[in-house]
């Protein structure tokens, strides 16, 4: 999954880019703006099938950054800005109130190991 999600980005995978810039631009702008109740995301953002950044700390918190998560854990991202592509999948569905998210603390290890390399 962080294969796809690479190759929407930068140079791609190998150099192979699924698609142009112009179109990833395209389909990751924000079509909608939403409320939740959820306290740590008051907004969401969504794109022509992917979910923003801007309201996500997941993805990055800027709007470039675009991906979809899944019920219980699993998700898959792009940060073009930051050159990262992430993905996590699980084999136990883990729904715990006030526990940090496993794929936050991932997906912040590989931010800050990005950052001082």
């Amino acid at each position: 999954m962080a294969r796809v999600y690479a190759s929407l980005i930068g140079n791609g995978v190998d150099g192979v880019r699924l698609l142009p810039p112009h179109r990833v631009a395209n389909a990751t702008r924000a079509q909608y703006w939403a409320r939740t109740d959820n306290p740590e995301r008051p907004e969401a953002g969504y794109a022509l099938g992917w979910e923003l950044g801007r309201a996500n700390p997941l993805y990055g918190s800027r709007d470039t950054a675009f991906g979809h998560c899944g019920y219980g854990g699993p998700t898959g991202f792009a940060d073009p800005e930051f050159d990262m592509a992430f993905a996590m999948t699980k084999t136990r569905m883990t729904l715990m109130p006030n526990v940090p998210s496993l794929k936050n603390i991932l997906a912040s290890c590989v931010r800050d190991a990005l950052r001082n390399a």
